[in-house]
């Protein structure tokens, strides 16, 4: 597939995720992402001590493959609490399937 096409049918995402160990549990997570062929644009990672973080993810994805992906990375060892926001037009917006919230 090329870029443009990869456009109209791949959204812009955010993955918020808290963890413990936040230096492995985030490398898992990019792992998995690569592995799955998703293309992460920005990554943030806030270490409040060596035991607990946030990472936030700014990525493309298709529809059909976020909730899979939500519930795959919510199972992952190291990963509290998860939140994915979706964008349907412009702006994200917070997906609400019973999910946690940071």
């Amino acid at each position: 597939m090329n870029n443009l096409t990869d456009e109209f049918i791949k959204k812009p995402c955010a993955i918020l995720v808290k963890m413990r160990n936040p230096l492995q549990t985030s490398a898992a997570i990019l792992g998995i992402l690569s592995e799955r062929n998703i293309k992460v644009n920005t990554m943030h990672l806030h270490i409040e001590n060596p035991e607990e973080g946030i990472l936030i993810i700014h990525c493309m994805m298709e529809n059909d493959r976020s909730r899979s992906m939500r519930h795959f990375l919510q199972k992952l060892k190291g990963v509290t609490e998860l939140d994915l926001l979706q964008s349907r037009s412009s702006n994200l917006i917070k997906n609400t399937d019973t999910g946690s919230r940071i």
